[in-house]
């Protein structure tokens, strides 16, 4: 009867240790989907920072350029030049480098805002992966100890 009694303690435990790897498993796929989800949030706001930071960067080249036009615009009026000629030159080509400058600054914030973006797609994507493959290691743990279950069973049965 002592065999007897060990044999059904033996499948209970097979059966508690089942469930505890099963439950292991899925805080696992939880914890794992969380982060990856935290992960994704940070990078869309680093998406949204980029475009900010490129538009504050973008703002101050212009107000930079106002400034320079201005002093331009002064000192050649101090030297009794009027809007033409050389000083028409000098601004145009000025107005055309600065503008040069601020689309540069918009290109690197939306290469950076898109890069992150891409980051924060594969983190969404690692989140469910993380989910799934949890919840197919818990499955298989359950298979597992099932048959490890039956086995032992099945041994005390003969």
């Amino acid at each position: 009867m002592a065999v007897e009694t060990l044999g059904l303690i033996a499948v209970g435990l097979s059966a508690v240790g089942t469930g505890v790897a099963m439950y292991g498993a899925v805080q696992q796929a939880n914890a794992s989907e969380a982060a990856a989800k935290f992960n994704a949030g940070v990078a869309r706001n680093n998406s949204l920072a980029a475009r900010q930071q490129a538009a504050f960067d973008q703002e101050q080249l212009r107000n930079r350029h106002d400034r320079l036009r201005g002093m331009q615009i002064a000192s050649g009026a101090k030297t009794g030049q009027t809007l033409s000629g050389t000083l028409l030159d000098v601004q145009y080509d000025s107005d055309l480098q600065a503008e040069l400058d601020m689309l540069s600054v918009v290109y690197k914030g939306q290469v950076a805002s898109g890069a992150s973006t891409s980051q924060a797609g594969l983190f969404e994507s690692e989140a469910r992966s993380a989910k799934t493959s949890g919840y197919l290691n818990a499955g298989a743990t359950l298979l597992t100890g099932a048959g490890s279950t039956a086995s032992t069973t099945a041994g005390l049965l003969k």
